[in-house]
């Protein structure tokens, strides 16, 4: 394993001959396609080794999927907001930017810190009894102690072969890779109405079409991040860490360049952006999800399976539609503020906020749900939305405020909120996907190797520019 000493060490002896032999040109030695975290942080490595880079990114804005929304009341998170005390890379960009980091406020939830919520089957109201002894709980036998959002996590963990972060791609475990998660909760027990309901809580769109791999190895990376203590998140967002890597580049990022050709010759890499401008270097660091990926033109081959990664991986259909409380209306009906539902409108949650006391509140879609609502205009969802948690739970009708509909999916910047192998995925292209193919490299939470999320990123960044600097 390559440590972050090492690699820091490597970048420093490899680039510098690298950056003298490549900027005879004059130009760029690197472009890097995408502002997140990946690019950022493959950026920030590449220039310390002496390189000269430039980021091209498509948007308005540096950060990715990491948006903290500072004009919205109480200034939530969009996107990224965990960090694990695991996430070394990601700590090490708050520390050395003197962005405090700090643990999260009492009532946050994570995915191993649950909370209260109300529940709501088949868009009937909101149950009073205790779950577990309600008739309108489907579960059998000791599944109906389980909240519906806690029914798949607990088979994957009864079902762990896993052992350590590096597991999930040892060959011994490719057998994971050939079921679904489906398949793997049914062969140890799980009832049809329990995988019924687990289809509302996974990254995929259904428990069917969710690697059982890729399941094991997320569900096995939270437990491990658990097991080193409580996350902490940016006390000013996590866009204070993205914008402040952004800020020390020696060259400034490009905004609102969204690429629509990539090719590549022998003397380098051409992209050229939809503003019409043209942008040339020796080598380019790709970062940008493969959704959108497979939406511009590589004019350059790919081995088979690889051109498969790019064309084929999904990412969740995620839309968050954040709401302002007109009243307390959960101190009306009694009921917990959190809401879990089977039902178009699916989740309400509530997180507290840094900067006012009313928490920040959003209703939050996935799969096909997700692209239903996706589709709508703003206001049209948010309406649609609210009638659907009406029914359930009659306070909420007209105590609610829109401020913002996030749609990853409808997004031509991310096409998706977090990338997921499908059944047989990761045994295809798991090991390939992210190779160089000649002068373009490829990096981003997609190509991450042992962690995910924000780290997975950086991580990736990391690789690939320690790639670029052994060329």
């Amino acid at each position: 394993m390559i440590t972050r000493r090492k690699s820091l060490l490597l970048a420093g002896a490899a680039g510098l001959a690298g950056a003298r032999r490549a900027r005879a040109a004059g130009g760029p030695d690197v472009l890097v396609l995408g502002a997140g975290f990946a690019g950022l942080y493959a950026a920030l490595m590449l220039e310390q080794a002496g390189m000269k880079v430039q980021v091209l990114e498509g948007s308005n804005r540096v950060g990715g999927r990491a948006m903290t929304a500072y004009d919205l009341p109480g200034h939530p998170e969009l996107g990224a907001a965990q960090i694990g005390q695991m996430y070394a890379r990601v700590r090490a960009m708050a520390g050395k930017y003197n962005i405090k980091l700090a643990p999260p406020l009492a009532g946050t939830a994570s995915e191993t810190h649950q909370l209260p919520m109300s529940i709501s089957l088949n868009q009937r109201q909101v149950i009073r009894t205790p779950w577990a002894e309600s008739p309108e709980n489907p579960l059998r036998g000791k599944e109906r102690d389980l909240l519906p959002n806690l029914i798949y996590p607990t088979y994957v963990a009864q079902a762990m072969p896993l052992k350590s972060i590096y597991d999930w791609y040892d060959p011994k475990f490719a057998k994971y890779d050939t079921q679904s998660l489906h398949q793997l909760m049914a062969a140890h027990g799980a009832s049809p109405a329990a995988i019924g309901l687990s289809d509302y809580d996974v990254y995929a769109d259904t428990t069917a079409g969710w690697s059982a791999l890729d399941a094991l190895r997320k569900n096995f990376y939270y437990a491990w991040e658990a097991q080193h203590g409580m996350f902490e998140t940016a006390v000013d967002g996590t866009s204070s860490i993205t914008n402040a890597m952004a800020a020390h580049l020696a060259t400034p990022v490009m905004l609102n360049k969204f690429a629509y050709n990539i090719s590549q010759d022998k003397n380098g890499v051409t992209v050229d952006c939809e503003d019409g401008s043209t942008y040339k270097a020796s080598f380019l660091l790709c970062t940008i999800p493969f959704s959108v990926l497979r939406g511009i033109k590589l004019d350059t081959p790919l081995p088979a399976a690889q051109r498969r990664a790019v064309d084929t991986m999904d990412y969740s259909k995620i839309v968050s539609v954040w709401i302002k409380p007109k009243r307390k209306f959960w101190e009306e009906d009694g009921l917990p503020l959190n809401f879990w539902s089977n039902g178009p409108e699916e989740r309400m949650f509530s997180t507290p906020s840094r900067v006012q006391e009313t928490p920040n509140i959003s209703f939050y879609v996935r799969g096909q749900h997700g692209m239903d609502v996706s589709a709508m205009a703003p206001q049209a969802a948010f309406e649609y939305l609210c009638e659907k948690l009406a029914q359930a739970r009659p306070s909420t009708r007209g105590a609610l405020e829109l401020l913002r509909v996030q749609s990853w999916p409808g997004s031509k910047y991310n096409r998706g909120g977090y990338a997921y192998f499908k059944p047989g995925q990761i045994n295809d292209f798991g090991q390939c996907m992210a190779q160089p193919a000649g002068r373009i490299h490829f990096a981003g939470e997609h190509t991450a190797k042992l962690t995910t999320g924000m780290e997975g990123a950086c991580e990736s960044g990391e690789r690939a520019a320690i790639e670029i600097l052994g060329v």
